[in-house]
């Protein structure tokens, strides 16, 4: 005998044996029926067997159950079940109508609001933190289960949703790393230019996963973009450039990305030794060619703030806290005097003789490592050659008057 015909003929002899037993009104409690109230959100919610089932034909009402007392229509979820139904399926089919006052109950719900979080890098509190709400949704089969148990009035069960809190931003908003470079305030135009890269790259978000892209960030070194004439490295020489000091700026957000941990992915060394940092600390950037990169891969984002104080460029990167405490490094491997080239004075340059001028500073010749040493509750965990570089000779220039 097959599964359909059986519960057929469970259903009928269910019917045959009700009858015997049922009033004549319809709605009086009898074994059979299902009267529950359910309540949500301050609200109740009744639900009635008997009442969602009238509308049935005699075929409709013998094949779901309707006349089975709990211990049937439990046993007629299981079938179906066993027939390859979900348990949510079975359970609307013997309990009929009860989908349709479910999901009236699921429009109450409330949706899930992460707290949120704002990056204010100019203000003295630099984030700005609003709360969230978890989000409570009805635990449906869960439902179900306590009606079929038999429960006639009960809070309905819910599953909640935890929404980020305030207190979980505050752990990725901490002050992961930061570096310090300083300058000479004399040059105002390079001032002017650090001031205005600073202020470009200064409330820019990292999200996790993503690259990081100096000239995205920074755009084209012009002057409509806010950027005046100052001395640059080309080719191993110092010469007037637009955006002269930029570099300082990509230098110092380098090193503080190696102290916090991230990767760099793109990077270019200066031909010659830059003044504000080690050797083998540097980070050459020219739009649009020669760009500084790196990837946030945590799982928080990374917040950059960048400004001027001062004669210090000063950069701080947050984010999750760092799980290292990292050193730098910078080793010298061989180093040549820069030479001196004296240049004779034109009366133009208003020299007495004998009187020296320096030009131009010159620059030594370098061979040098970076290593980063890594360190975890104080105990030496790791030491890390990142690069090695060599930087050209720039002659001392001095203008001798006669």
């Amino acid at each position: 005998m097959t599964k359909t015909k059986s519960l057929l003929i469970f259903a009928l002899a269910a019917v045959v044996a009700g009858a015997i037993f049922l009033p004549t009104t319809a709605y009086a409690y009898q074994p059979w029926q299902v009267d529950v109230t359910l309540q949500f959100d301050g609200k109740s919610f009744h639900y009635s067997l008997w009442q969602n089932a009238q509308h049935l034909d005699d075929s409709s009402l013998q094949n779901r159950g309707v006349y089975l007392g709990l211990k049937g229509k439990n046993q007629l979820v299981n079938q179906l079940i066993n027939q390859g139904f979900t348990f949510r399926q079975s359970a609307y089919y013997v309990l009929v109508g009860i989908g349709d006052l479910l999901e009236e109950i699921c429009s109450y719900e409330t949706q899930r609001r992460d707290a949120v979080v704002q990056f204010c890098p100019q203000s003295k509190q630099k984030f700005v933190y609003s709360a969230g709400t978890d989000g409570i949704a009805v635990d449906i089969d869960a439902t179900l289960r306590q009606i079929l148990a038999g429960r006639r009035c009960f809070e309905v069960p819910t599953i909640v949703d935890k929404a980020v809190t305030i207190s979980h931003l505050k752990q990725q908003t901490v002050l992961r790393a930061g570096f310090v470079t300083t300058f000479n305030q004399g040059n105002a135009n390079r001032v002017c230019n650090l001031k205005v890269c600073a202020d470009k790259l200064s409330g820019t978000v990292v999200s996790p996963g993503e690259q990081f892209s100096f000239n995205k960030v920074v755009g084209e070194r012009t002057k409509s973009n806010g950027f005046v004439d100052a001395k640059v490295i080309l080719d191993g020489s110092y010469v007037d450039g637009v955006g002269g000091g930029v570099c300082q700026v990509s230098g110092t957000l380098y090193n503080a990305v190696l102290l916090a941990d991230l990767p760099v992915t793109t990077l270019y060394q200066h031909s010659l030794v830059s003044t504000y940092v080690p050797p083998s600390f540097d980070a050459m950037v020219s739009y649009p060619n020669a760009d500084f990169c790196f990837v946030n891969n945590t799982d928080a984002a990374i917040y950059v703030h960048c400004f001027v104080e001062g004669n210090r460029l000063v950069v701080e990167l947050y984010g999750s806290r760092c799980p290292y405490q990292i050193e730098r490094q910078s080793v010298v491997l061989s180093r040549i005097p820069a030479e001196v080239a004296y240049k004779q004075a034109t009366p133009a340059d208003n020299l007495a003789e004998g009187e020296e001028r320096v030009v131009t500073n010159g620059s030594d010749y370098v061979k040098s490592q970076a290593y980063l040493v890594y360190y975890k509750d104080g105990k030496l965990v790791k030491r890390v050659k990142i690069r090695q570089n060599e930087y050209k000779m720039s002659p001392k220039v001095v203008l001798v008057g006669r």
